[in-house]
């Protein structure tokens, strides 16, 4: 269950959201927690893929249909 306080009370450790655990008795059993656990792993993850394929300089990329 994705809901479940511990699982998210890990997902917050994993992402190291020290405010949020600070008060997670506070905040524990708020429907949005586990949506905005989801927002943060998501946009962290697309960040780290913008900046690996920056890092690995591959350049723009040209779809087949443009080759003659």
């Amino acid at each position: 269950m994705m809901n479940n306080p511990d699982i998210l009370l890990n997902r917050a450790k994993a992402l190291r959201l020290n405010g949020l655990i600070t008060h997670w008795d506070e905040i524990a059993g708020a429907d949005w927690l586990a949506a905005v656990l989801q927002w943060e792993e998501d946009e962290r993850s697309d960040r780290s893929m913008r900046r690996r394929m920056r890092a690995a300089r591959l350049g723009h990329f040209k779809q087949l249909s443009d080759y003659d």
